[in-house]
């Protein structure tokens, strides 16, 4: 009977697996990562970022301004006390692809 009950819930697992139900999304802070006197100039060093919002089953861009809103914030403290900074956005133009650098082939 116990044998019975594992394979039944081993299968029911192995298909919530092949069909990827129930999603598990996570997220990493870490915190205090640079030395409170660290201090870097994104664009002294020219650093670029793209990213997307893609369907889990259709792999499908989701970027419809009536389904999704997309923001970027920065967290910083100054003195002691900690903000935020809502970022700027805007749709990729085929001007900011060409900003990034190839990757290195070897």
């Amino acid at each position: 009977m116990l044998l019975i009950i594992f394979c039944g819930y081993s299968l029911l697992k192995l298909t919530h697996l092949k069909n990827k139900h129930n999603p598990r999304i996570g997220e990493i802070t870490e915190h205090n990562f640079y030395d409170y006197t660290t201090q870097i100039d994104l664009d002294e060093i020219g650093f670029k970022m793209a990213f997307t919002v893609e369907g889990y089953l259709d792999s499908q861009i989701k970027d419809d301004p009536k389904y999704v809103k997309l923001m970027a914030r920065m967290f910083y403290k100054t003195d002691g006390k900690q903000s935020e900074k809502i970022l700027n956005l805007h749709k990729c133009t085929d001007n900011d692809w060409s900003q990034f650098a190839e990757p290195a082939r070897g």
